[in-house]
């Protein structure tokens, strides 16, 4: 399994970025072959959320960031955002 994390850091509302990362981004991950789940950790002080999203291959997870609704979703999150997110790949060695 493979996970892709994206730390953003936000100018606007924390509830602004979840609302779109439901109603927007997750749709557009859920209609791509392989997701497997997403998680979405915020911290309200520090304007800062972390954004995972797994995949069950490396693979899968490259076609999805390629596709033009995801990249789209993640546009228009990038709106909210005072820097460009930190965006990486990591293997889930020890799923629970």
């Amino acid at each position: 399994m493979t996970a892709s994390v994206t730390i953003i850091e936000l100018r606007g509302s924390i509830d602004s970025l979840i609302g779109l990362i439901r109603d927007v981004l997750l749709p557009a991950a859920k209609a791509q072959a392989g997701f497997v789940g997403l998680e979405v950790l915020t911290n309200q002080g520090l304007g800062r959320v972390i954004l995972m999203t797994r995949w069950q291959t490396e693979a899968a997870l490259r076609t999805a960031e390629a596709q033009r609704e995801y990249q789209q979703a993640f546009a228009q999150i990038n709106g909210l955002l005072t820097i460009p997110p930190l965006q990486e790949h990591y293997v889930v060695s020890l799923p629970a």
